[in-house]
């Protein structure tokens, strides 16, 4: 009986398979959901000038980016600039949480939400535009930031 249960836990954990991202593309980590470009953290830190497209080519089509995912950028103290893309709609809770080495940033006009802690402690965080559709921005989105 404990061999058959033993076997039957293995064979539900190999069905649980954890992937953090689908694929990678310039240095870029993306997910695939509901048809669009996700993006996501990955296996290294993002660090330096990040420029994340409007759309990114995965198995011969492209896929708009429309979000930035919970987390994905979070704690890369090295990352300098980001240029998001305009395709964007929506930002991650703690999306860019601890980048203290991000200065400012430009919203795009698509941006409709920033969700809560999304670049909290990024402390020297001194210039943000925002566009005119955004009309949601979480609790304590911009906390700590100087």
């Amino acid at each position: 009986m404990k061999k058959i249960f033993l076997l039957l836990w293995f064979v539900l954990l190999g069905l649980f398979e954890v992937q953090a991202y689908q694929f990678e593309k310039n240095g870029i980590y993306y997910d695939i959901v509901n048809g669009k470009a996700v993006v996501v953290s990955g296996d290294v830190s993002y660090s330096g000038d990040v420029v994340i497209p409007d759309s990114v080519e995965y198995d011969d089509v492209y896929l708009e980016v429309d979000s930035i995912s919970e987390y994905a950028f979070q704690k890369s103290e090295s990352l300098s600039s980001i240029v998001l893309p305009k395709s964007l709609t929506s930002i991650g809770e703690s999306a860019f949480s601890g980048c203290s080495g991000l200065d400012s940033i430009s919203l795009p006009e698509g941006l409709t939400s920033v969700e809560s802690h999304s670049f909290n402690c990024c402390t020297n965080l001194k210039s943000v535009s925002f566009p005119e559709g955004l009309t949601s921005i979480g609790f304590g989105a911009f906390y700590m930031c100087i």
